[in-house]
């Protein structure tokens, strides 16, 4: 059992997707649009990702370069009506581990996820923990842990803490943050964004040590490389 995201903007080819996907008992999770499917690869866990090539808001190729360029290493099998030598090429160079020409039989797309699935020497659904000080979060269960004490965290709480883990190095603007994680609320503010790193920094830092999460005056808020 493999937990697998879909991008895919087609109801009727997505709803038959999932249904064979189910049947070989993985966890399914669908988006339509390019942006939502992108935004889901970066803050969430998949073992494998299926990503048509053809998206509202952002084509597929674009997600799997933008993914690939942030260190993103979940398995990217791409869909596609796409038929030149070197259309398959540039998804490839991009960032794809496969990918399908439709149209395709479902019995061959169960074939390809089962051989990357393998090809990835991990085991499905394994679990993968980002540390940083005494803060534990299991990327596959969503649980914070704080000093091996369970913390609970707001959707969007949890959101931040795993962009910041996943990528230690990098400043987020208060724009990059609202994209990012608000973009399905969009009278989300810059004031937003400062409410809920003051909530997670309350939940999540020790009263005798810098916050785990650092403000980069005039530029945005970053992981303490402290930690």
């Amino acid at each position: 059992m493999a937990k697998i995201l879909i991008v895919e903007d087609n109801h009727e080819f997505l709803e038959s997707l999932t249904h064979a996907l189910k049947a070989e008992n993985h966890v399914i999770e669908s988006v339509i649009d390019g942006a939502e499917g992108l935004h889901r690869l970066l803050v969430c866990n998949y073992d494998l990702a299926i990503i048509d090539w053809m998206l509202p808001g952002i084509q597929g190729i674009e997600i799997c370069r933008s993914y690939r360029e942030e260190g993103g290493e979940t398995l990217i099998l791409m869909l596609t009506g796409r038929f030149s030598v070197a259309d398959r090429e540039a998804g490839l160079e991009q960032g794809a581990d496969d990918y399908l020409t439709k149209p395709f039989s479902f019995r061959e797309l169960t074939a390809r996820v089962r051989a990357l699935l393998r090809r990835s020497g991990s085991t499905p659904g394994e679990h993968h923990v980002l540390k940083a000080g005494d803060i534990e979060v299991n990327t596959a269960s969503c649980q914070v842990t704080k000093a091996g004490q369970e913390v609970s965290l707001t959707g969007k709480e949890y959101a931040l803490l795993e962009l910041f883990l996943r990528h230690p190095k990098r400043v987020f603007s208060a724009d990059v943050l609202l994209k990012e994680i608000w973009n399905d609320m969009p009278d989300a503010s810059a004031a937003t964004v400062r409410t809920h790193i003051k909530t997670l920094r309350k939940k999540i830092d020790s009263v005798d040590q810098p916050s785990l999460i650092g403000t980069v005056h005039g530029v945005g808020y970053k992981l303490n490389t402290q930690y």
